[in-house]
């Protein structure tokens, strides 16, 4: 969400990073707006490999830490936002 110019206000948000139109992996960005890159693990899940360990089961959009807590990941910025096709926690 914007709270002026360059800053965001935000719990942490994911979104896709696509080559040619195939997903390729996920940026985690955290509430500090440290951005961390998720690669797959195995049928649709994605996890960081450095900085908080988390991961996304893409197919329950659900973003898992590992305290056992999760959030859906269920809402998408819109094509005209500057941070369009995000999902934010």
């Amino acid at each position: 969400m914007p709270a002026g110019y360059g800053w965001r206000l935000q719990a942490g948000a994911v979104k896709p990073v696509y080559f040619i139109g195939e997903l390729r992996a996920f940026i985690f960005t955290d509430a500090t707006g440290g951005e961390y890159r998720m690669q797959p693990v195995y049928n649709n899940v994605w996890a960081t490999s450095e900085g908080p360990k988390v991961w996304l089961d893409w197919t329950t959009q659900k973003l898992y830490f590992p305290d056992g807590s999760w959030w859906f990941m269920n809402v998408v910025s819109s094509g005209l936002e500057a941070d369009a096709g995000t999902w934010p926690g």
